[in-house]
This record gives structure tokens, C-alpha cells and sequence, in this order.
């Protein structure tokens, strides 16, 4: 489990860099316009994968991760459920052509085309089935090959504005490849001969993986939608800045999101064992160590915004900063609604509670979505995007006090806030100079570190401890 668990970190920390050291490139070379239309195409297709899989990959994961000692059972639950995914991918196709022969929005039928072949990828590649069987080295080392050939493939052949379809087709053989893997692996982990298609009962399905799929669509709602709406309403162009920084935001929030789900499990078992303390305890560390790194983060992104984007993606998205200083305050909350999700009301079994909520956010989201993106653009996107998750911190907060731990971390946060207006000051008088933006951040790193030591931070001697203890025990 413990080797598990690292393969797992392992793989957010790859999947964190890629972006980092592609994005770079990528923005310069296909500029604005390209990006944000094959951003658009993918963000559609995304969301549209999630009806395909219809809440598979997180109920595959659990059912064949319950039966993996039994290769029979098991492998009658695969077909079945390889079965309905197909079927399910076959109507989302349907629509697909819908919108190809009726919307004006999806009039590039061959990028479109070329993204959706995902459908099928993921249908087919059957990836929960590798998650329920605990082969997280395989997927990593997998995972690792597919994207550094990518990597090459793209440095190789997408070299101007007119390699928009050669980007697609290279990002489609990335995952192409891991689903091709995943079959030619999965053959020898699945009893053929015992699956019964006239003993399929795909009905008996339908209940519990509507109410994964429910969630499911919920909680990728952001992230994907609001990038297709922007694409609806607003044109290619806006969708580069946007997806600019919410790239930017994406992978600074992936961090503290990564931290939530690892510790479902450990949450779960204090919950059904009624070790109260054991749990508060947990739970409390966390809200402050969440509260720590946020507060910082949030105000680096907000500060250095306009220098962030343009060393990420250039002159020509430099705008996208207008997005990102409202991505700043809602990693705050969107960062705290995961956890909150994760830690407190799934332990819980407070399921209903997080549907009610996602609902009334995304419904605030749409309203807001559709009054200010024709009126502010991108911005007015990025503004509906933090609206959402104010309201959906606030309904967390007020509908389900009752089920969250107590906060005791007030003068903690005080302390940060302090280190903040320090920092603050700091950059005011460091942009009077002409030292480089990146030297600023550094020292403004630093400043906010020491305070917190000089404050005595209970969070930041948290971590000093346990340097301390790595060191004397090295």
C-alpha cells in the first residue's frame, strides 16, 4: 500500500510538470487564436466523455477493487461494464454529429473529430480497471513513456501557427498509447472464457452509477464547462487568455487538491471507528496547513499575474492576467471546498449535501456565466468562476456547519495576513527597481517564511519539527 501510495504522488507530481515544461512552447508557437479554439474542442469533448463513461471509472474502481480476489466475478463485472460504456459512447457520437451539423460553434469537424476519438480510448482502455487492481506502477511508468514521446513529437513537428492539427493528433497519441497499453496488458488479467454476455444484467446498473455520474459531472463541471461556454458566447481569442490562466491557476491549485483524496481513506476509517479526536485532529492540521500555503499562493498569483503569464505563454497572452487575479482569490475557496468535499462530508456519507450544493453553485455559475461574458469577455468568465465557488464555500459553510470540525487556527491566520501586508510592501518598493520579477518572488517567499518563524506560526514550527526530526534521525 505504502509503495502504492508513492507511485500515486508520484504520478500527480509528472502530471504537474508536463504542463509546466510544454506550455511554454505551445503558447508561442500556436499562439492565441489556435489555442484557445483547440482548448475549446477538448474542453467539449472532456465534458462529453463523462456521459460516455457514465460514472464508470469511479464505480469500476470500487466493484472490481471488491472482487479483485475473485478473477471470475470480477472479469463478468468488466465486460459488463466495458458493454455500457460503449453504448453510452455511441450515443454521445450522436450528439457529437448533432452539433457538427446544427451548431455554429463546432464548424472544425476534423479537430473536433480528432479530440473525440478519446471517447473511444477511454471506453476501450478501461483504465479503473488497473486503479481497482493497485497496478500504480504500471500506470506510471506507462504514463511517463507516453508523454515524453509526446514531448518529442511536439518539439518535432509542431513548429508554427499551422500545426494546429499535428498538436491534436499528437496529444490524441499520447492517450491513444496508454489505452493500446492498457489492452494489450489487460488481456491477461481478465477470465474471458467465464464472461457470459447472456448472463449481462445492465439494468441492475443503472441506479448506482447514475448517482456516481451525477457527482461525477458535477464536480468536473468547472474547469471544463466554463471554458465551453466562454467558447459559445465569446470568441477563440477570449478562450486563449482564458485557458492561459486558468492553466496557471489549474496547476497551483492541483497541488493542495492532490493532498484531499490520499486522505479519504484514513478520514473514512476515524469516522466509522468513532475516533473523534483522532479526527479533529487530522482535520484541524489540515485546515491550517491548507490556510497557510493558500494565503501565500493566493497573493503571488494575484501580485505577479501579468508577470506569471507572460513568462508562461508570452506577449501575446499577456492579457490572460486580467483572468488570473480572479482565479487568486478563488483558489482560496475552491481549495477549501475540495477539501471540505473530501475530509468532512464523504467521510460523513453526506453525499445529498454536496449535490445540493454543487447544484446551487453551478446554477449560480450559468446565471453569472451568461449576464458577463458577452458583456466583460474572459473576464467576466473568470468573475462567474469565482462568484460559483464563494457560493458554493458559503453554502458548505452555513448548510453543513454542523458536520465541520471546529476552526481554531484565527490567530494563525492572523500571523499570515501580516506576512502578506510584509510581502506586500516588500514588492512595492522591489518594482521601483529593475530587478527581474522572479528574484521579487523569491525574496518575497523568504519574507513571508521568516515572519511566520518570527511570529511563531504554529503551522510553519509544525514543519520546522519535522525537519528537525529528518535531520537528527538521518
Amino acid at each position: 500500500m505504502k509503495s502504492n501510495l508513492i507511485y500515486s504522488v508520484l504520478g500527480v507530481v509528472f502530471k504537474t510538470l508536463f504542463p509546466i515544461i510544454i506550455y511554454p512552447y505551445i503558447t508561442r508557437v500556436l499562439g492565441v487564436a489556435n489555442l484557445g479554439e483547440y482548448n475549446f474542442y477538448a474542453s467539449t469533448v472532456a465534458y462529453l466523455s463523462l456521459f460516455s463513461t457514465f460514472g464508470i471509472s469511479l464505480y469500476g474502481t470500487k466493484e472490481i477493487g471488491r472482487l479483485k480476489d475473485d478473477k471470475k466475478a470480477y472479469s463478468q463485472v468488466f465486460g459488463e461494464l466495458v458493454t455500457i460504456n460503449i453504448i453510452m459512447s455511441a450515443a454521445v457520437y450522436l450528439f457529437i454529429f448533432v452539433l457538427i451539423l446544427f451548431s455554429d460553434s463546432y464548424q472544425n469537424v476534423t479537430l473536433f473529430l480528432i479530440t473525440s476519438i478519446t471517447i473511444v480510448e477511454n471506453a476501450i482502455g478501461a483504465e479503473y480497471l488497473f486503479v481497482a487492481l493497485e497496478k500504480q506502477k504500471f500506470m506510471l511508468l506507462r504514463n511517463i513513456c507516453f508523454k515524453i514521446l509526446s514531448l518529442i513529437l511536439i518539439f518535432m513537428f509542431v513548429l508554427d501557427k499551422d500545426d494546429l492539427i499535428a498538436y491534436a493528433v499528437i496529444m490524441l497519441i499520447s492517450t491513444a498509447g496508454v489505452s493500446i497499453t492498457n489492452i494489450l496488458t489487460y488481456k491477461n488479467k481478465i477470465d474471458w472464457k467465464s464472461i457470459r454476455v447472456s448472463d449481462f444484467h445492465l439494468l441492475v446498473y443503472f441506479a448506482p452509477l447514475l448517482q456516481v455520474f451525477i457527482m461525477d459531472v458535477m464536480i468536473h463541471y468547472y474547469g471544463m464547462m466554463d471554458i465551453v461556454i466562454l467558447g459559445n458566447l465569446d470568441t477563440v481569442e477570449s478562450v486563449g487568455f482564458y485557458s492561459v490562466a486558468s492553466k496557471i491557476y489549474a496547476l497551483t491549485y492541483a497541488f493542495l487538491a492532490s493532498t484531499a483524496v490520499p486522505l479519504l481513506p484514513r478520514a473514512a476509517y476515524y469516522v466509522d471507528n468513532g475516533m473523534e479526536n483522532e479526527y479533529n485532529s487530522m482535520v484541524s492540521r489540515c485546515y491550517d496547513i491548507y490556510l497557510l500555503i493558500v494565503t501565500i499562493s493566493a497573493f503571488i498569483l494575484y501580485y505577479f499575474a501579468e508577470d506569471i503569464v507572460e513568462l508562461i505563454s508570452g506577449e501575446e497572452f499577456r492579457h490572460g492576467y486580467k483572468a488570473l487575479r480572479y482565479f487568486a482569490p478563488t483558489l482560496f475557496f475552491s481549495s477549501f471546498c475540495n477539501f471540505f468535499i473530501f475530509e468532512v462530508f464523504y467521510p460523513k456519507k453526506q453525499g445529498k449535501l454536496v449535490l445540493l450544493a454543487l447544484l446551487v453553485s453551478i446554477l449560480m455559475n450559468l446565471i453569472f456565466s451568461y449576464i458577463l461574458i458577452p458583456a466583460l469577455s474572459y473576464v467576466g468568465c473568470a468573475i462567474a468562476f469565482l462568484v460559483s465557488y464563494i457560493v458554493l464555500f458559503l453554502v458548505f459553510v452555513f448548510i453543513g456547519r454542523k458536520y465541520l470540525p471546529k476552526f481554531s487556527g484565527y490567530n494563525d491566520f492572523m500571523k499570515e495576513i501580516i506576512g502578506v501586508v510584509f510581502c506586500l510592501i516588500l514588492c512595492m518598493q522591489l518594482s521601483k527597481t529593475d530587478i527581474h520579477f522572479l528574484f521579487q518572488l523569491i525574496l518575497c517567499g523568504f519574507v513571508f517564511v521568516m515572519t511566520q518563524l518570527i511570529l511563531q506560526n504554529a503551522t510553519t514550527m509544525y514543519f520546522v519539527r519535522l525537519v528537525k526530526n529528518k535531520i537528527n534521525h538521518a
